[in-house]
């Protein structure tokens, strides 16, 4: 991509920039350590351990096809020219967008990629429309980080998983 970096970025070395297919290549490896380290926990069903490799699965040709969607967005976080993160967001139904999918590797927590992601999903998005999206029940971190922009727990996914998921929405 040949990105410079975001001068507003609160991380060195990080460019975070519409998505292009050669960003996934290796997408795969980003969700199994980010799905090891957020969805993976002791005593998971056999069940629960098939839909996490599902997601691993269908990660590239998700993010793939979320690029030739209109409707839909993608952007990747680099830092120093490697894929530290990304999120797919979508407008299907153009009164509620959805963050469907925001993932960064473990070893970026903490530092600025996910904020930095989010930023340019909502801005995406644009302002003044409610948005949700799905998480994980017993991911607080990461629940804890969408608090910070202003959603709150709707309730129960609407969606069967074998990993409870919550419904978080953000207000317009």
């Amino acid at each position: 991509m040949g990105q410079a970096a975001d001068p507003g970025s609160p991380v060195r070395g990080l460019a975070v920039a519409p998505a292009e297919a050669a960003d996934f290549a290796e997408v795969a490896a980003l969700v199994a350590d980010a799905t090891r380290e957020a969805f993976a926990s002791p005593g998971l069903t056999g069940e629960q351990i098939a839909e996490n490799r599902k997601w691993i699965s269908v990660a590239r040709e998700t993010c793939l096809a979320a690029i030739a969607d209109p409707a839909r967005s993608a952007f990747v976080a680099k830092l120093d020219g490697r894929l530290a993160g990304f999120v797919l967001a979508d407008r299907l139904d153009p009164d509620v967008p959805e963050i469907g999918w925001l993932m960064v590797a473990p070893r970026h927590h903490g530092i600025g990629v996910a904020q930095a992601l989010m930023d340019a999903a909502l801005g995406w998005i644009g302002p003044g429309l409610p948005v949700k999206l799905t998480v994980i029940a017993a991911n607080a971190r990461a629940i804890a980080f969408y608090r910070k922009y202003g959603f709150a727990d709707a309730g129960p996914a609407p969606r069967d998983y074998a990993i409870a998921r919550r419904l978080l929405v953000r207000p317009g």
